[in-house]
């Protein structure tokens, strides 16, 4: 039997959008909020107390669509 696999969902702007995030972070049901790229270091700041300190943030939306770990 496979092994369920995590989806793992990057957000470019956490401004406006980041109101919609909590209804995909689902991490037991197999999808889970990583990363987000805003150039707004308080939506960053806000994005990682949300979403824990092992996510993943930036400023540049180029990194998470060059990351691999993202889906």
């Amino acid at each position: 039997m496979k092994t369920p696999r995590t989806l793992n969902v990057g957000a470019i702007g956490f401004g406006a959008r980041g109101n919609i995030l909590p209804h995909a972070h689902r991490p037991d049901e197999g999808v889970a909020v990583v990363a987000a790229a805003d150039v707004n270091p308080a939506a960053l700041e806000r994005f990682e107390s949300t979403y824990g300190p092992d996510t993943r943030t930036t400023r540049d939306w180029c990194d998470l669509v060059a990351d691999d770990d993202i889906d």
